[in-house]
């Protein structure tokens, strides 16, 4: 905020004060809820021209994660489209949970303040510390148009009465998947193949052509991580290759493909056979021997350099990386096998949990819940006449003043802003963080690393995608909670170091597989899987 705004709201403060003192209640800031129906819909009754900007003439104070929160271009313009003045505070992930020890500390918001978990979110909740959102959703009727559209938004964030106090961040766009593997295909070509493998068999064979085709390129590997989270038994190897192995999309805690059992996919025979495959990669030496230790660092640098061929990460790329002059990679397609001749790909989890919150305490709630509202608006809703300024806003900005829009093309540009070199050093000041609502089906028109993703995503991906049902959408009761916490550390743990003793070969996988798969009995597997399907039951009862 200005300095001249933080004056103003000093005063209003200190009438506010006056007003408490001599027993006079402030009066609260009313919005126009819209009446029932879709806000994305033209045929919504109330519009969010007709609400926006609200009239309010007070400061509301919010907790941020994000540095410079007051700076941000995107969050500053919100203030004016919303109507709502703020008083941004930036508080460190470890300083945001003390708040709640200290009722005068509280803002009236939380947006975006990293290091509360949703159970511990909950909690306070619970002892009457955030508004629950399900009281107040005719109050909001972007985010509950949106929830009557789709029951599921919730899920991630409600405790086991079903009341919800940090709302759910949704994200649907063509970047954001994690479940990639990058190619070049400059390197692929020259080696002899044209078309890239459909099968692990096939895959295997590449590797070796690769491998002999650069033998003289000082310290060529075909496949390097990005970092050694890649080679985790739930990281973006596992996220790629596993779903050709077997039934199961996912090699953590899942379910079965009707949504109706829970499944762990590390202790599955499907597990067992990737795992024979990577330690195939690992012993032929198609894969970089450091992964299990390696930053991103390294692997992005042989990328660049063209001494590995694939990566689980390559948006870094530029033109100049590459002999043509073009952006010569893509992501790779989904694989099958021999032991399941379906080419699939797991949809992404579009429902995440935010940290979007709500005192209890505050005496701006009308204007808290305009200001979070808005946040859900819709391209077909937006809150300016002009059509440029809807949800997606905190995150892209304003449409034709910070970029365009070509529908027929399904692309989104970034305009130059004075002052700076590119757009992307201007996004890095303006940008807000991801908005609670990111629908946006477009792609960046930049030729960067990011329209390879997106259009790798849209074009590669997508017409295999299969949907996915992410046990982060369960709710466990406290017990179940407890049973989970109390054995899921040291089956994590012990997972993580069997994975890469199986890939490594320091264990046998044909020998010890049985032993593998006990010990995590030992280890309440069981309890951990029957926590879960009751769970899952209550689930789908509803």
């Amino acid at each position: 905020m200005t300095t001249a705004k933080k004056l103003l709201a000093l005063v209003l403060a200190l009438v506010l004060c006056l007003g408490i003192l001599a027993g006079c209640d402030k009066k609260p800031v009313e919005t126009k809820p819209a009446e029932s129906g879709s806000a994305g819909n033209a045929g919504t009754a109330k519009l969010n021209t007709d609400i926006y900007p609200i009239d309010f003439d007070g400061t509301v104070k919010i907790v941020t994660g994000k540095a410079d929160a007051d700076k941000a271009d995107n969050w500053v313009r919100w203030e004016e489209w919303t109507g709502v003045d703020a008083e941004w505070v930036t508080v460190s992930e470890e300083q945001t949970p003390l708040l709640f020890l200290d009722e005068s500390q509280m803002p009236d918001m939380f947006f975006q303040a990293w290091g509360l978990s949703v159970p511990q979110i909950n909690e306070y909740g619970q002892g009457g510390m955030l508004i629950n959102f399900m009281d107040y959703l005719d109050k909001m009727p972007n985010l509950k148009a949106v929830y009557e559209g789709d029951s599921m938004i919730f899920d991630a964030v409600k405790d086991a009465n079903g009341d919800v106090y940090t709302l759910p961040y949704i994200c649907d766009t063509l970047t954001m998947c994690s479940n990639l593997f990058y190619v070049r295909t400059d390197m692929t070509t020259a080696a002899g193949w044209e078309t890239l493998p459909k099968t692990t068999e096939e895959f295997l064979t590449m590797c070796e052509d690769l491998q002999n085709y650069y033998k003289d390129v000082p310290g060529y590997v075909p496949m390097v991580c990005n970092g050694a989270a890649s080679i985790a038994y739930n990281g973006a190897y596992s996220n790629f290759f596993f779903p050709a192995f077997g039934e199961l999309m996912r090699s953590d805690i899942t379910t079965n493909a009707s949504w109706d059992k829970i499944e762990v996919g590390f202790a599955t025979e499907q597990f067992k056979n990737y795992l024979i495959f990577m330690n195939k990669l690992y012993t032929e030496g198609y894969m970089d021997p450091e992964c299990f230790v390696a930053d991103g660092a390294v692997g992005k640098a042989k990328l660049i350099e063209a001494s590995t061929t694939m990566n689980p990460y390559a948006t870094y790329l530029e033109p100049k990386n590459f002999a043509s002059g073009k952006m010569e990679f893509q992501t790779f397609p989904p694989l099958s096998s021999q032991y399941n001749s379906e080419v699939r790909w797991a949809n992404p989890n579009h429902y995440l949990a935010g940290t979007y919150m709500i005192s209890a305490k505050t005496k701006n709630l009308d204007a808290c819940l305009a200001f979070l509202d808005a946040c859900y608006s819709t391209e077909e809703n937006p809150l300016d006449d002009a059509g440029t300024v809807w949800g997606i806003s905190l995150w892209v900005g304003q449409k034709d003043v910070d970029y365009t829009i070509n529908k027929e093309e399904g692309s989104f540009k970034y305009l130059d802003h004075e002052g700076y070199d590119s757009p992307t050093n201007w996004l890095h000041v303006a940008g807000s963080g991801s908005a609670c609502y990111l629908l946006w089906p477009y792609y960046e028109a930049s030729g960067s690393g990011q329209e390879k993703k997106a259009l790798g995503t849209r074009d590669i991906l997508m017409p295999h995608g299969v949907d996915v049902f992410y046990t982060t959408l369960l709710t466990l009761s406290q017990e179940e909670q407890d049973i989970y916490n109390d054995a899921w550390t040291d089956i994590n743990n012990y997972v993580t170091e069997m994975n890469a003793a199986f890939i490594t070969g320091q264990q046998d996988i044909n020998t010890q597989w049985d032993t593998y798969l006990a010990k995590l009995n030992d280890m309440g597997l069981q309890d951990v899987i029957n926590v879960y399907q009751a769970a899952l039951d209550r689930y789908n009862a509803k």
